[in-house]
């Protein structure tokens, strides 16, 4: 499956989140003190950033994501909510280019 921004989707740990671009391989030190060791595995794979609707930023495997739907205006305004003004910002660019859904 491939991800673009706008997707909803659940990560690794089960948490909803707006798919919001491609994210560069980690580092190998990083990878090695994640406490989800699935992570380690998929060094290779392509890795995107995600905002979970609760707020914060995670970047995931696309391996270890599963698409939900693509995210709707409240999704988005939950993200918003949750999320600190530069993140806030990042949201509103991705809700206009996805168009009004």
């Amino acid at each position: 499956m491939s991800f673009e921004p706008g997707d909803l989707v659940a990560d690794a740990y089960d948490r909803e989140g707006i798919v919001i671009e491609r994210a560069k391989r980690p580092d190998p030190e990083w990878l090695e003190i994640q406490n989800l060791s699935e992570m380690r595995t998929h060094k290779d794979s392509q890795w995107w950033t995600l905002f979970p609707l609760g707020g914060g930023s995670v970047q995931m495997p696309e391996p270890l994501m599963r698409f939900l739907r693509k995210a709707t205006r409240e999704d988005f305004r939950l993200a918003e909510g949750n999320a600190n003004d530069y993140a806030a910002g990042i949201l509103r660019r991705i809700f206009g280019e996805c168009g009004d859904r």
